[in-house]
């Protein structure tokens, strides 16, 4: 054997420009009771990518097409962003088709 090729990436920790699926968990006190059903509506159906991770354990999640009340809540630094914990990543993928595949199955219940 003197060539060994490797077939698939076995390391499964999100990174720096993948595509992301997340649900905030009840654990987390960023935001009130009012807002994370909001918030949680609005990530259940958008599709984010990791722009940055910092040593702490949190990836910071670009989004688009924010609606203004939600706005506020999101990163005032990192335009668009939210900060997110490993454990809130449901799903993540260098491509952004996997992602929506996987979120048209959630949605109609495949």
């Amino acid at each position: 054997m003197k060539y060994i090729k490797t077939y698939e990436d076995i390391d499964n920790e999100p990174k720096v420009g993948d595509y992301v699926m997340c649900h905030e968990l009840d654990d987390t006190s960023r935001i009130s009771n009012i807002n994370k059903d909001e918030i949680n509506i609005f990530l259940d159906v958008n599709i984010g990518q990791i722009q940055e991770y910092d040593n702490r354990k949190w990836y910071e999640v670009e989004y688009e097409n924010i609606p203004q009340e939600l706005i506020g809540w999101f990163n005032a630094s990192m335009l668009n962003c939210r900060s997110m914990k490993r454990s809130e990543i449901l799903v993540h993928s260098k491509n952004k088709e996997d992602i929506e595949h996987l979120m048209s199955a959630k949605k109609y219940n495949l």
